[in-house]
């Protein structure tokens, strides 16, 4: 019996140090900056299964934290599919089902901007990956909405950003207009 409850109490302050873990990298200023690592043990992995057949395997994902628009605002998250075929990192910005949805206007108009960062003293310049205002519809269910960004940066290009087996990507999410005519109107709808 005691060893049962030792277990309770192990799993439970396991899952209480992820939720804190999540918590305080949350951001609700619809910024994220987001620390891929290790970034040479992500290549490796894939460039193992790099001659695998097309059916098989198109690349990995992986995934930052979620972060929001404000503290009662839309949830997202960045993403990106490195593709050692391709040789390159596919970016992707994710909107998901917020506690919020309910009370804020959809479809949802923003502008973003993801950059990768170079290393502190490096001659490389930021890799912006900008994108035009862009409408979506509220995510239905559990499945979020994905837009991916067209430029898509190669593996030989991202060595160059790496230091210390870490890529930082900075991204940032603007609403544009839905909220300067809600804000002209008091709020009201």
């Amino acid at each position: 019996m005691m060893h049962n409850e030792m277990v309770q109490v192990k799993q439970s302050l396991k899952r209480h140090e992820t939720e804190i873990k999540v918590l305080r990298g949350t951001s609700y200023d619809g910024t994220v900056i987001w620390r891929i690592h290790p970034i040479s043990l992500l290549f490796l992995e894939d460039a193992a299964k790099k001659d695998l057949p097309d059916t098989h395997y198109s690349g990995r994902d992986i995934y930052s934290l979620p972060f929001y628009s404000g503290q009662y605002g839309y949830r997202y998250n960045l993403g990106a599919t490195i593709n050692p075929r391709k040789g390159t990192m596919a970016l992707f910005l994710m909107l998901h089902r917020g506690d919020y949805d309910a009370l804020l206007p959809w479809p949802l108009e923003f502008q973003s901007m993801v950059t990768i960062i170079p290393p502190t003293g490096s001659a490389t310049n930021p890799i912006i990956l900008d994108m035009e205002s862009r409408a979506m519809k509220s995510p239905q269910h559990f499945v979020p909405i994905t837009y991916r960004y067209s430029h898509t940066p190669s593996l030989e290009q991202l060595v160059k950003y790496a230091a210390q087996d870490v890529i930082y990507v900075r991204g940032v999410v603007e609403e544009v207009e839905v909220y300067d005519s809600l804000s002209d109107t008091g709020g009201e709808l």
